[in-house]
Order: C-alpha cells, then structure tokens, then sequence
C-alpha cells in the first residue's frame, strides 16, 4: 500500500500526524513488527497465536511500500 492511500484510509492529513496519534507502532521490518508483537507473551501464548488456537490481531499491521515501514493501527 502507498502512504497516501494508507493516510486517507485511516482518517490522517500526513505521517507526522499519524506518528504523533499515538495509535500507531512502526517498525522498519516484518520481522521486527512480528519481535515487537510478540515479546511479552510466553512460549504457550505464542504457540496459541501461530497455531490459531488464539484469536488476536497478530499479523493485522501492513506495509507502506514507498516508505518501507511496517505499521501496527491500536484498536
């Protein structure tokens, strides 16, 4: 997805305005969004979510192609 596209389908003006909602996390890879996702929860709770056993957003965030960031919206 394109940035501007991304802006204009999540209600922001510009990035600077989204990076400051406060309702995003960004990271430079997937990997890293996937570190981020996943870093506080345990072994048992990671496991639930890969084998979808548990029902969460992981793998909601999306990647905006023209500035190679991975964003995560809160809910």
């Amino acid at each position: 997805m394109k940035l501007q596209e991304w802006l204009k389908q999540n209600d922001f003006k510009s990035w600077k305005e989204a990076q400051e909602s406060g309702q995003i996390h960004v990271e430079k890879t997937e990997r890293d969004m996937k570190l981020w996702f996943l870093e506080d929860m345990s072994i048992g709770e990671i496991l639930d979510i890969l084998e979808r056993v548990s029902n969460t957003n992981y793998g909601s965030w999306e990647h905006i192609e023209d500035i190679d960031k991975w964003v995560f919206i809160y809910q």
